[in-house]
């Protein structure tokens, strides 16, 4: 059985078959970081295989960082996280 999720990533809808439960884990984690009050949250791109979370994109702050990885580390049925997030420091 499959179904669907749609996700607002700065306003614009994706949408994805969810299929397994690497792809109920993606759908949830990204949802997580869409509704966290740091903005630059809302362009990190969750990718999971075999229960292993992959966090892709670039922050601000290596604080940032730790809190996408804080966010998604909740979740159940994770096996691991591989935050992948390069911290970018913007110039004073």
């Amino acid at each position: 059985m499959q179904a669907t999720a749609e996700l607002e990533s700065l306003g614009t809808p994706r949408t994805m078959v969810i299929s397994s439960l690497d792809d109920v884990l993606t759908v949830a984690a990204e949802a997580r970081l869409i509704k966290s009050p740091y903005l630059e949250l809302h362009r990190v791109s969750c990718e999971c295989h075999e229960g292993i979370l992959t966090l892709h994109g670039c922050v601000s702050r290596y604080y940032l960082k730790q809190i996408a990885q804080n966010l998604v580390g909740r979740l159940n049925g994770l096996a691991r996280i591989d935050n992948q997030l390069t911290v970018a420091l913007l110039p004073n």
